[in-house]
């Protein structure tokens, strides 16, 4: 909370400069004068008080070599050999990387990824959000490489007390003015916000944060790979790219999983359509989540090489989703459709409520078809507080929304009508 910063320090006499105790944490201290540019000097000037563990820090760096305050070091080398401070706060200008040796790392303000810069995370790296105006603004670059034995966790401090009235951190984002082409490799990464989430899904989101913008990470030429990655405990996600898909330069997008989001928005058909680029058929999973997906039946009739679907596959296609509330909202269609070559979409539903939409002047055949919908009979209104259905907690049902009655066509799938299912 405090910075000892821009002052004249004359170490004679006894003074040794910053004294700091375990307790008190982590200290930050650049931009003084120590009345020496030595290093070593300095070092012997911060001390622990209590019994030299080390267990708390100093950052002094950089510092002024002169009384004068007119130049600057670096602790005696450039700006881009630096060690990444483990507090995270202000502008990264220099590509850096979260050693596991250094985990865990705090964000303790906003954080912000300058252009054309990548910070690099270690296997088995822990960045915990302390504070509710935590964040991470990617102009640049993040690569998060977890593996499945040493997975990467960005999210809250689980030290720090969460409530309902104390903010929410406000997540990752990408944004303008960008520069790089491959701004976002997650791999075996969790982004989570508190474990005690209390927002609902299909409630009230207006106003709260994201955990995750998607949106300028898919850029013109940009590659993205997103392989493994779990997003859980958070208010929203935004999942749609910037550029059309022909623009983007490739991803790849395998085992993403969502669990107890209030909302995920896919959007939209028109912008994922070239699979050429890449496709997450089958690889998206939802839990206990509220998901909007939009125009997910774009290409299901369009069936030509050139996009790369020579199946007709649609965009979001083979989808699971657990325990949510799911709404599917159509408003175009790649090409003309007739009754014999609809529009379609598919999934796997299980405790699910699923509302299929349509904008009121949409004509299409819509079909919600190839689908599997059970009931376990489990969750209870106990296990699964987390639906706008309150009535329907335990069942699954599909319901029509306004104007959207006679457009969509619910067929050739399997029902498990048992343990409650209300058809």
């Amino acid at each position: 909370k405090w910075i000892v910063t821009n002052n004249t320090f004359a170490p004679t006499n006894g003074w040794t400069g910053i004294e700091y105790t375990y307790s008190v944490g982590h200290m930050r201290a650049p931009y003084n004068w120590w009345g020496t540019n030595n290093v070593t000097t300095i070092d012997g000037l911060i001390e622990d008080m209590l019994d030299n563990n080390g267990g708390g820090w100093v950052n002094y760096s950089p510092f002024w070599t002169s009384a004068a305050m007119n130049q600057l070091d670096w602790n005696g080398t450039s700006p881009a050999n630096i060690p990444l401070d483990r507090e995270l706060l202000g502008s990264l200008f220099f590509s850096k990387t979260m050693t596991l040796n250094n985990s865990p790392y705090y964000l303790v303000g906003p954080w912000t990824i300058t252009p054309g810069v990548r910070i690099t995370i270690e296997p088995g790296v822990q960045v915990y959000a302390n504070t509710t105006n935590s964040s991470i603004i990617v102009h640049g670059e993040i690569h998060s490489l977890g593996t499945s034995a040493n997975p990467v966790f960005i999210g809250v401090n689980p030290s720090v007390s969460w409530t309902s009235s104390s903010g929410y951190w406000n997540g990752i984002k990408a944004q303008n003015p960008s520069q790089g082409n491959d701004p976002l490799l997650l791999r075996n990464t969790t982004v989570a916000g508190p474990s005690n989430f209390w927002y609902t899904p299909g409630q009230s989101y207006t106003g709260h944060q994201y955990l995750f913008e998607f949106q300028r990470f898919f850029r013109t030429n940009a590659n993205v790979v997103v392989d493994n990655t779990t997003f859980e405990n958070g208010n929203q996600i935004q999942l749609e790219p910037e550029q059309y898909a022909y623009n983007l330069g490739s991803y790849t997008i395998e085992n993403l999983n969502f669990t107890n989001i209030s909302r995920v928005y896919i959007d939209d058909g028109f912008r994922w359509y070239n699979t050429c680029y890449g496709e997450w058929w089958d690889d998206v999973s939802f839990y206990r989540s509220g998901v909007y997906v939009y125009n997910p039946n774009i290409m299901s009739m369009y069936s030509g090489t050139n996009y790369c679907n020579p199946n007709g596959r649609p965009v979001y296609d083979g989808w699971t989703f657990d325990q949510s509330d799911v709404q599917i909202y159509s408003s175009g269609s790649w090409t003309t459709t007739t009754a014999g070559n609809p529009t379609w979409w598919r999934g796997t539903f299980t405790d699910t409520a699923v509302t299929l939409l349509s904008s009121s002047g949409f004509n299409a055949y819509l079909e919600l078809r190839d689908s599997d919908f059970t009931v376990t009979g489990s969750p209870t209104a106990t296990a699964w507080p987390y639906t706008q259905f309150a009535s329907q907690r335990g069942t699954a049902f599909i319901t029509a929304a306004t104007g959207s009655y006679g457009k969509w066509i619910v067929t050739n799938n399997t029902f498990a009508p048992t343990n409650g299912w209300t058809g």
